[in-house]
Parts: structure tokens; C-alpha cells; sequence
């Protein structure tokens, strides 16, 4: 098993394999109902483009995937996880943990942006505390963990979201200096 400084979907509690690409990415092999709901992730991906506030994963050998992901080595993978089934396996960054209470001014109201990019485009984390690390190459908030997000459409829904991923921002991030 490789050791990573990140949680994605707490994988050091459910001791489930990820293997490291060796290029600042992993990936992971996802079981049945926890696969990503991939209209999330598209729409994800339509409005970060760069992947500057939210990390979505990619799929092995899908359309959208950079080309340095294509280039994984199949049968590697196919050893590692010992599945020939790659519609299972999800690619995404190696982040770092976040210190929620110690974050700049910069990257508190970057995270808030964030939110409100993600809201403006209907989307509803609905599971914020936990789910925010940063990117180790500018140093950024990335918001992660989509397992309970959820596309509203319906106003009243919208807005109960909103409100949930709101309160839990201003309950759980802090602008402040490292003790």
C-alpha cells in the first residue's frame, strides 16, 4: 500500500489500495455505489478548468482525462489492483491536509469564493468539514470529497444546501496563525 498525506474518502480508515503514478496524482479503485456521480464531476470540470478550486477525479482513459493520465500504464494498474474493469478506477491530485483554523486571509476568502462558484452552477456539497485540503503547488484550498453533493434544480432545496454548506464554512474555517 503506498502512504499519502491526504484522506480522500477516508480510504486510511477503509484500507482500501491507492497507488501513487509517481507525478503528483493517485489513484484509487472505487467499490460498487461509491462511484462518483459523474455529471457532478463534468460539470466540476466546465467550470475549473485548471482545477484551481475544486479536485475532481478523472477517469482511466476517459476523453476529459489530461494526456499524462492516458499514459498510465494499463497492465501496471491492472497488476495493482488485479481488475481488467477500469471503469472503476478514479485519478486525482495528492493534496495536503488543510489546518482549518489557521487559514490566511487569502485562502479563507478563496474557499468562500469557491463555494460560491459551486453554488452560482447548482451544486450542493453537503459535507464541507473535512472535505477542504490544499494543492501543494500553490499552496490554495481545494474542495474535495463529492460522495453527499448533489445538482439542485428546485429553489427551496437550493437554497436548504446553501445554507448547510455556508454555516459549515463559517463554524469551521478561521482565518488565523499556526500556534
Amino acid at each position: 500500500m503506498v502512504e499519502t498525506n491526504c484522506d480522500f474518502y477516508d480510504h486510511k480508515i477503509s484500507k482500501k489500495p491507492i497507488y501513487s503514478l509517481n507525478n503528483g496524482y493517485i489513484a484509487r479503485l472505487q467499490q460498487k455505489g461509491e462511484i462518483p456521480d459523474k455529471d457532478i464531476h463534468k460539470t466540476l470540470k466546465e467550470i475549473d478548468h485548471g482545477i484551481d478550486r475544486f479536485a475532481s477525479f478523472y477517469f482511466e482513459y476517459d476523453d476529459n482525462s489530461p494526456e499524462f493520465i492516458n499514459q498510465t500504464k494499463r497492465e501496471e494498474l491492472m497488476r495493482f489492483f488485479d481488475t481488467d474493469d477500469f471503469s472503476h478506477i478514479v485519478i486525482y491530485k495528492t493534496l495536503n491536509r488543510v489546518d482549518s483554523r489557521c487559514l490566511t486571509k487569502i485562502q479563507y476568502r478563496y474557499l468562500r469564493d469557491s463555494l460560491v462558484v459551486m453554488h452560482k452552477n447548482k451544486i450542493i456539497h453537503g459535507d464541507l468539514p473535512e472535505n477542504v485540503m490544499i494543492d501543494p503547488d500553490d499552496q490554495m484550498p481545494r474542495i474535495i470529497g463529492w460522495k453527499h453533493s448533489k445538482k439542485c434544480d428546485n429553489y427551496d432545496d437550493m437554497m436548504t444546501g446553501i445554507e448547510i454548506d455556508m454555516n459549515a464554512f463559517f463554524t469551521h474555517y478561521k482565518v488565523g496563525k499556526k500556534m
